[in-house]
């Protein structure tokens, strides 16, 4: 599939309406330069799929509501499902990301992926970002780097790479944050929505 070229066509809610990968393999590989520059400060915006980002050199300031992750080379970050998000360099950084809907994972919504794991983690309202740290977390940074290069460089077979290695990191993930099997039906966090509404076009961001 290659690499995406990053387009935050948002909505008025800031919801990104590009696609991410395709219907049948929902999943894209990006990456991008970024500089302190005005223009290269990624907007808040929020989409229906998980993200795993990683900063392959430099430094930049990951903010969601209310929280703010100083990540540095080697760092990673998993973001929630509807969960806004943006960044800033300090002063610059390369980052690579995925974005994939959760039934690249799951199959289905009735499947035991989906029952017993990532729809409890979806709805479990702790996670909304989480960093792996480079010398903390070396096999889940591993599993992205491997499930990056297999997307980008489009290997064969590339989708079971892709998959199984992102499957071991939300496995990290459901084991880390251990949710209720009982929050699966649980609808959007209500501040997430309030937030998303009340957001003004303009975003001042500070160091």
């Amino acid at each position: 599939m290659g690499l995406y070229v990053c387009n935050l066509n948002l909505d008025h809610e800031k919801k990104q309406l590009y696609p991410h990968g395709t219907a049948s393999f929902p999943c894209a590989a990006y990456q991008r330069l970024y500089s302190d520059r005005p223009e290269h400060v990624i907007p808040w915006h929020w989409h229906e799929e998980w993200e795993i980002a990683y900063v392959v050199s430099g430094a930049l300031k990951f903010q969601i509501p209310a929280k703010s992750f100083p990540l540095t080379q080697g760092d990673c970050i998993a973001v929630n499902s509807n969960v806004l998000h943006g960044a800033v360099a300090a002063p610059e950084y390369e980052l690579q990301s995925l974005v994939f809907h959760p039934r690249l994972i799951t199959g289905s919504s009735d499947s035991a992926f989906a029952i017993k794991y990532l729809s409890p983690l979806s709805a479990h309202t702790p996670f909304d970002g989480f960093v792996l740290k480079g010398q903390e977390h070396p096999a889940e940074i591993s599993c992205f780097r491997q499930a990056f290069e297999a997307l980008s460089q489009d290997t064969p077979g590339f989708e079971f790479t892709v998959r199984a290695a992102l499957s071991q990191i939300c496995y990290f993930l459901y084991q880390h944050f251990k949710p209720e099997a009982s929050q699966k039906t649980a609808g959007p966090n209500p501040d997430q929505i309030r937030i998303r509404n009340m957001l003004d076009v303009k975003i001042e961001w500070k160091i």
